[in-house]
């Protein structure tokens, strides 16, 4: 299947990750991808490849409880065991690094989430399963897909194109499972697509916030009935019962 692709220029715009200070706060994720060439134009080998792998995880590391802004290339370099120079070898700033981290949730989201969305939804089940997929998914990497939307909300063509990149395929197959329901069979492709972009954005909006923050602000909810309710929005929306 041909996934979509964003049609957002890759130039970009002003970004908060701009200068060795400027770097954002992610979450835990698994860094596989090999680039062929370092910054320098030499080939990867292995042990390159393993340090490369390393400043990311360096990078990860240090946005588990920092703000993006007050990383560095130097404390990225000594998280990792190594120098500024090294770190040069492999990426040109703080905010390379970081989009290097997002460009590996893609893979990861398209194999756990979409697959819950591209079968036929005979009831709540499916919902249910693919809510909670995405709630997975955001509770491992909220941290790094927070940093990800902050970048795009704030204009960074990059991040905009990585984080619609991503989403899109989930959103139209949402949209599919809309025009499913029998009640919708005359519905507009268009009305269905936006009605599965308002949902994909109510997913990210109330599973960004960390566990933490309902007991913070003494919500009287809680990070399950959050999931309920989005599973009841969705069956609402397709006509379903609960």
């Amino acid at each position: 299947m041909t996934q979509p692709r964003s049609t957002v220029s890759r130039r970009r715009g002003p970004s908060s990750l701009d200068g060795e200070l400027a770097c954002p706060q992610l979450g835990g994720t698994t860094v596989d991808r090999v680039q062929r060439q370092n910054k320098l134009g030499q080939g990867i080998r292995p042990k390159g490849e393993a340090t490369r792998q390393n400043l990311m995880q360096a990078t990860l590391h240090l946005l588990t409880d920092q703000s993006p802004l007050a990383l560095s290339v130097h404390g990225i370099a000594r998280e990792a065991g190594t120098s500024p120079a090294t770190f040069y070898v492999y990426f040109k700033s703080v905010r390379e690094v970081i989009l290097a981290l997002v460009e590996t949730l893609r893979e990861p989201y398209l194999r756990d989430v979409l697959p819950t969305v591209q079968t036929t939804w005979q009831g709540v089940n499916e919902v249910r399963a693919f809510v909670l997929e995405y709630f997975t998914f955001w509770d491992r990497h909220r941290r790094l897909l927070a940093v990800r939307n902050l970048e795009a909300d704030l204009g960074d063509e990059e991040f905009i194109r990585y984080r619609v990149d991503m989403s899109l395929p989930v959103v139209d197959a949402l949209a599919d499972r809309i025009l499913d329901a029998p009640s919708h069979q005359a519905k507009a492709r268009s009305k269905a697509w936006a009605e599965a972009v308002v949902c994909c954005a109510a997913l990210e909006e109330m599973f960004s916030y960390p566990p933490e923050a309902y007991s913070a602000f003494k919500s009287p909810a809680t990070p399950q009935d959050v999931v309920e309710a989005q599973i009841s929005v969705i069956c609402g929306l397709l006509g379903s019962e609960r």
